[in-house]
């Protein structure tokens, strides 16, 4: 029997700022995250002990391409800034096992949090248990200082400036519709920033949809008290069939 097709549209619902990491949607039926292959050696950035520094951490959170290479990436929090940019000049050289969906690969992300401590090569421990251990260290440790700014911190709501809208689909009409929840970073410079699907009630071609449309949108730079800041937001997709 002929299948017949039917094309899908999207309305999009109020894009609301969130807080907490984004992060891809590992609940989902046949998904498997991107896992570390491969990484520089992280020694102690030694110039930090003359300031007293004897340890510390990064959160950041990795995005991987289908071939397993750093896609993008993003600082969340940090003990101090001296981390990070240590961090910064050994990343580009990580390798992963790409995430894959149905066992093809496909983008992911990762959380990964990095502990420093003197005369010791950086510990890594990634996803849900890096996420519970930063939540801990942020309780306990004042020096952790997050890159993502709180709703209630921001001087404004960031404006969207370019909105693309997903290109629709056109598949089984028996697959129905549904809804879909894409997650992001807003950067400093107003640009998109580790898109992944935090929810997913729809057919998988349609929230691919809304992932390649929201990777294109810009927005007005995020700020408190002026400084640029990076926030978190989150877009809902509603699918609906049209003649």
């Amino acid at each position: 029997m002929k299948t017949s097709l039917i094309r899908f549209t999207a309305a999009l619902l109020g894009l609301v700022f969130a807080t907490g990491p984004a992060v891809q949607l590992q609940a989902q039926e046949n998904y498997e995250p991107p896992k570390i292959l491969k990484r520089a050696s992280l020694n102690y950035p030694e110039y930090l002990t003359g300031q007293g520094i004897m340890e510390g951490t990064v959160l950041i959170q990795v995005e991987t391409d289908p071939e397993g290479n750093v896609e993008d990436w993003l600082t969340l929090s940090a003990t101090h800034d001296g981390f990070v940019r240590h961090l910064t000049r050994s990343i580009a050289q990580w390798r992963f096992t790409p995430a894959t969906q149905n066992g093809e690969p496909v983008y992911g992300a990762l959380l990964i949090e990095v502990r420093f401590e003197y005369n010791s090569v950086a510990s890594l421990t990634t996803g849900e248990m890096a996420s519970a251990f930063i939540n801990h260290i942020t309780n306990l440790d004042q020096r952790m200082r997050s890159r993502v700014a709180n709703i209630s911190q921001l001087d404004k709501m960031p404006e969207p400036v370019h909105i693309v809208e997903p290109a629709g689909y056109s598949g089984d009409a028996d697959a129905g519709a549904g809804d879909a929840v894409v997650s992001f970073y807003i950067d400093e410079e107003g640009k998109v920033r580790m898109p992944v699907v935090t929810e997913l009630n729809c057919d998988l071609n349609l929230a691919a949809s809304a992932y390649d449309a929201v990777r294109q949108w810009r927005f007005e730079p995020p700020t408190v008290k002026g400084k640029p800041m990076i926030v978190r937001a989150e877009q809902r997709f509603v699918f609906k069939p049209t003649e």
